[in-house]
């Protein structure tokens, strides 16, 4: 049996939605805050919680729409999640900068904020949060026809027959998810439901699309304010590299928008790095954030 360090949940106000808070480790030492991305929860972060070997103060929000957080049935815009970040630091942190960790939409919020308000911000892990510089695949008229025929479309929730499905599903999707990691988020992943099937623990309108997407141009602005440190880690084998293999000369480009970034790549993984490596993951970001 896997012993796993233990959490606590908190529920605090949020622009007014009520947002669930994971919190590990001990209130009195550094903090830092772990921000999940797309369709995922703060669970996500519990393997690399368990490989960090010094005392950390963790603070990790479910977003809205997700987890034990509020829904509210409707589209969730990027904006939104980067103002709810503004009010969760004043929260946590009101009078010192705050070291974040982002993984994919949730590096893509902590990427933005960085730039927006650098002065709260002391040191950032972005891993693979570059999902705004990729390309578009539809012209801007395609893209906002179809964002309004989907809000006119009713929804389904992602209903499984139990949490041992949910794993199976998520083991398909990331081959190297261990049937032990599976089978631990897809425990938190998921709510049981009257029928004793279970859904998944997210608004089905929680969906990482926007119909207009910021200029790539909007997002370097926003890098190049940055004035805390940055590390970004990029998985050799994730979509994010695949989509950039052509064009390595543009990934770099934009990484040197950072004035005080660096990069690593993290070999034998995808884009949920911290699923596969999460020990590789926990030392490069301890070692980041301890200099």
């Amino acid at each position: 049996m896997i012993l796993h360090k233990p959490s606590y949940s908190e529920f605090v106000s949020v622009r007014g939605a009520r947002c669930h808070v994971r919190r590990w480790g001990d209130p009195d030492a550094p903090m830092l805050m772990m921000l999940h991305g797309w369709m995922d929860m703060s669970a996500t972060f519990q393997f690399v919680v368990d490989a960090f070997e010094q005392r950390w103060n963790i603070v990790a929000p479910d977003w809205r729409g997700y987890g034990q957080s509020s829904r509210r049935g409707d589209t969730y815009g990027l904006p939104d999640y980067v103002a709810d970040l503004d009010a969760l630091i004043d929260h946590y942190s009101p009078d010192a900068p705050v070291r974040l960790l982002g993984h994919s939409m949730g590096g893509n919020i902590g990427g933005l904020y960085s730039g927006i308000r650098a002065h709260r911000v002391a040191k950032f892990v972005n891993l693979e949060g570059l999902g705004l510089l990729l390309p578009a695949t539809k012209p801007g008229a395609q893209r906002l026809r179809g964002w309004v025929d989907d809000v006119r479309a009713p929804v389904a929730e992602r209903i499984f027959a139990n949490p041992g499905e949910l794993a199976a599903r998520l083991m398909r999707a990331n081959p190297r998810l261990t049937l032990a990691r599976a089978d631990f988020l897809a425990a938190d992943f998921c709510v049981e439901q009257a029928d004793g099937q279970v859904r998944l623990a997210a608004d089905p309108y929680a969906r990482f699309f926007m119909p207009m997407r910021f200029d790539r141009d909007d997002i370097v602005d926003c890098w190049r304010n940055t004035t805390a440190q940055v590390l970004l880690c990029v998985a050799h084998e994730s979509h994010i590299m695949k989509a950039f293999e052509t064009h390595l000369d543009d990934l770099h480009r934009y990484i040197d928008c950072w004035p005080r970034g660096e990069h690593q790549f993290i070999g034998d993984a995808g884009h949920n790095m911290h699923h596969d490596q999460p020990g590789v993951i926990a030392a490069l970001t301890e070692e980041f954030l301890s200099r």
